[in-house]
């Protein structure tokens, strides 16, 4: 409206008095898509000028706003094309292939600026059983769920990979013995406190995970050697009766 280009408040606290009498924003185009399914509006363009407006200017006008809807579109669908591209499909996490590039340049940081990395790599205790009993669309939610709980432990800026099956990893930056175990710790509690659908139905009467936690430097300097070694420790955790770490 009018009035809206003369609210002081949404103007910057400008002295409108200082600008010439013909000045106001009668010009609006809508950005639109246009998609097989019709059109969808992105957003509204608002032109301030001459109260005169030639056919001319409002035809540059609708111009300007479809080149703005396309190019608003294209940046918006490149993004999700790169988030998809480095996402796992079903529960959202990184998937095994970006995460590799992501552990490479944290143990690059790590190494050039003397931090500590932990590695903390775990599975579902008794996936199997769990999509044998329940159906594999069921698995297929609980591995959704597990990723959501992950989600909710880390730590403010860690992220959390999909590694393949019923298993994940979470690289912790800055973080060694004691600190690292109380972080993994905290994500096993965290999904053995959390109620699964049917995870009664699981050997220790609910859901669990297992894990093994390898650092940097003392495990391994390099993204091989660190899953590795926090690999042996998952299984060393199995062996001794699983849900821990």
């Amino acid at each position: 409206a009018t009035e809206d280009w003369h609210n002081l408040s949404r103007t910057e606290g400008r002295n409108l008095g200082d600008n010439h009498a013909s000045v106001k924003h009668d010009l609006l185009g809508p950005l639109v898509q246009h998609e097989e399914e019709g059109e969808r509006l992105l957003g509204v363009l608002c032109v301030g000028g001459l109260a005169t407006r030639s056919r001319d200017e409002k035809l540059m006008l609708q111009m300007v706003t479809n080149l703005g809807a396309i190019a608003y579109t294209n940046a918006r669908n490149l993004s999700r094309l790169k988030d998809q591209a480095n996402k796992d499909g079903l529960t959202r996490l990184l998937n095994k292939r970006f995460f590799m590039q992501r552990l490479g340049l944290l143990i690059n940081t790590s190494e050039r600026e003397g931090r500590a990395l932990s590695v903390f790599i775990f599975d579902i205790d008794h996936f199997k059983k769990y999509n044998d009993t329940n159906g594999h669309l069921a698995g297929d939610e609980i591995l959704k769920s597990v990723a959501q709980v992950l989600r909710d432990n880390l730590r403010p800026g860690d992220v959390a990979c999909r590694y393949g099956g019923g298993e994940f990893i979470v690289p912790m930056p800055g973080t060694r013995d004691a600190d690292g175990l109380a972080a993994a710790e905290r994500i096993r509690a965290a999904i053995e406190r959390t109620k699964f659908p049917r995870g009664e139905t699981q050997p220790l009467g609910c859901l669990t995970i297992s894990g093994g936690i390898a650092q940097f430097p003392m495990d391994g300097t390099s993204s091989n050697d660190l899953i590795l070694h926090a690999d042996q420790a998952l299984y060393r955790a199995k062996a001794a009766g699983r849900n821990r770490v």
